[in-house]
């Protein structure tokens, strides 16, 4: 509870509220002691400051589109039946909750229709927040948790989220890596190129490059696949290698990496991403071309990127968790970044 009181700005001033996600699904054996800890948790906190809040899936299938409530019916019974009663139902689903539907979770849930939320698909993220306000979701919560909040920030959310809408100008990014048929594998990345691109006001285009692609190896086994993969990135805007693990595609990146210096293409190196621009600078520019990392050859003549020495050695991961060294050529003075 001590870290709900922690300023979140530099004013200093303690939070209205503290938001604690529980994810998984219920029913999980693995979330079972975290839905212990909440069940305890508001019994601590008193009733008048505790507000549970449960997403539930909507799932409306093709063939019929009739929506199902009976996977809220059902996790709503699980929940219950473990100590805890959802003060608030966000309802995930494709396309707005019919009426009947609304009121039949409202009433097998044991619930007032207006704690019911839909929370349907829309044309951005940024319209969520609005949806939900429509909803009477923000005078819900001012009820329910007694607060007392300012609705003049909402008005220039709408118009940050009517300008997303109206994005003319696009920017395309190649991102280079591994597991980039799986865009959940770089989230975190995309959300940030998403965000950066709306404070220019341009729509973000994402280029998917598998690294291995644009190797050597797949030319001879895949042209297509080759040549494709090298059409996608020489169209691209700017260049992006992500973090990553293991010496598979590596090469792949440092292709990317180079071809992005020789053609002054905007360049962003994230962890290993980083870590190979810098092996490949080393490489192609001083003439090193044994320069490389430790965890990929700990052996090298020239290891420009090195293990933290109060880390275990030739371990994955730990550069990950510890943060990098790069040892530069010029004065042989060490940068270290943790």
């Amino acid at each position: 509870m001590s870290q709900a009181k922690i300023s979140v700005d530099d004013d200093g001033v303690e939070p209205q509220v503290c938001v604690i996600e529980l994810g998984g699904t219920v029913g999980d054996i693995e979330s079972m002691p975290f839905i212990e800890a909440f069940r305890q948790f508001q019994f601590k906190v008193k009733k008048e400051n505790f507000c549970n809040i449960h997403v539930s899936l909507v799932p409306q299938p093709n063939t019929t589109g009739e929506q199902k409530t009976k996977p809220t019916q059902n996790s709503m019974r699980e929940l219950r039946g473990l100590g805890l009663s959802p003060d608030v139902v966000m309802c995930r689903c494709t396309t707005p909750l019919e009426t009947a539907v609304k009121e039949n979770i409202s009433m097998f849930c044991h619930m007032e229709p207006t704690q019911v939320i839909c929370v349907h698909d829309g044309p951005s993220v940024y319209r969520v927040p609005l949806l939900l306000e429509e909803q009477g979701i923000v005078g819900y919560f001012c009820q329910r948790l007694n607060l007392a909040i300012e609705m003049r920030m909402l008005s220039k959310w709408k118009e940050m989220a009517d300008r997303s809408d109206r994005l003319l100008k696009h920017v395309s990014i190649a991102l280079v890596g591994k597991y980039t048929e799986l865009s959940d594998s770089h989230t975190s990345v995309i959300k940030a190129l998403e965000h950066s691109s709306l404070a220019i006001s341009h729509k973000l285009v994402v280029k998917y490059i598998d690294s291995a692609d644009l190797e050597p190896g797949t030319l001879q086994d895949e042209p297509v696949k080759y040549h494709e993969a090298w059409q996608k990135l020489c169209s691209a805007d700017g260049v992006l290698v992500p973090g990553g693990f293991g010496v598979r595609g590596t090469e792949g990146k440092m292709l990317a990496i180079n071809w992005a210096r020789k053609q002054n293409k905007p360049f962003l190196g994230v962890c290993l991403g980083m870590q190979l621009a810098v092996c490949e600078f080393v490489r192609n520019v001083l003439g090193w071309e044994d320069a490389n990392w430790t965890e990929f050859n700990p052996n090298s003549k020239y290891p420009v990127v090195i293990d933290m020495p109060e880390h275990n050695p030739g371990q994955m991961w730990n550069t990950l968790a510890s943060g990098w060294v790069l040892r530069t050529i010029q004065g042989r003075h060490c940068r270290e970044q943790v």
